[in-house]
């Protein structure tokens, strides 16, 4: 059957070569959905996004990245966790107790919505091409209540030799496109 050169075996192959080349690259995206649209006028707060892979500084990373696409492209203003002063040289390394003081600090401020969440891997896999590989969850919570509003898991490799802040950016857009924000 495939013996045979034909336009539609051509079109077999072309087809299924584009699929892999597309898959290459692809995101797996978990979003529980929200009650009601959160609103972008609120008070928002960026909330440590605890780090779980091998990196040095990949929630860093992804805070930075995190607080931009959101200010940028769906204009929230947002105030960032004041960072530990030299006593909090403790608080510092125990990511748990990071995550409760700047949720604390958020709450007594009057923020309403807190942003946060993990990354999973940030990392490159081993191989010809060294694709890059970065998992994270985020997570809004309503800062009065400590209820999750909003959350979402994702993974995502990237092309080649794309980087592992250009895969985690386009990971970060898909998981905020499905975050409904209004006024």
């Amino acid at each position: 059957m495939w013996s045979v050169f034909t336009p539609a075996n051509a079109a077999r192959v072309l087809l299924g070569g584009s699929l892999l080349v597309a898959c290459s690259g692809c995101a797996v995206v978990d979003v529980q959905t929200q009650q009601a649209p959160l609103k972008r006028s609120a008070k928002w707060a960026l909330l440590p996004i605890l780090d779980y892979s091998e990196s040095t500084q990949a929630g860093a990373r992804i805070e930075d990245t995190l607080s931009s696409l959101l200010q940028t492209r769906m204009q929230i203003e947002m105030a960032k966790y004041p960072a530990p002063t030299e006593a909090d040289s403790a608080v510092d390394l125990d990511d748990r107790l990071r995550y409760q003081k700047a949720y604390d600090w958020a709450k007594k401020e009057g923020f309403s919505y807190g942003i946060g969440g993990s990354v999973n891997e940030w990392r490159y896999r081993n191989g010809a091409d060294g694709e890059a590989a970065v998992g994270l969850t985020l997570r809004i919570v309503d800062l009065g209540s400590g209820q999750t509003l909003w959350s979402a898991t994702g993974a995502r490799s990237g092309f080649g030799r794309e980087s592992a802040s250009g895969t985690a950016q386009r990971l970060l857009r898909d998981m905020l496109g499905k975050l409904d924000v209004h006024k």
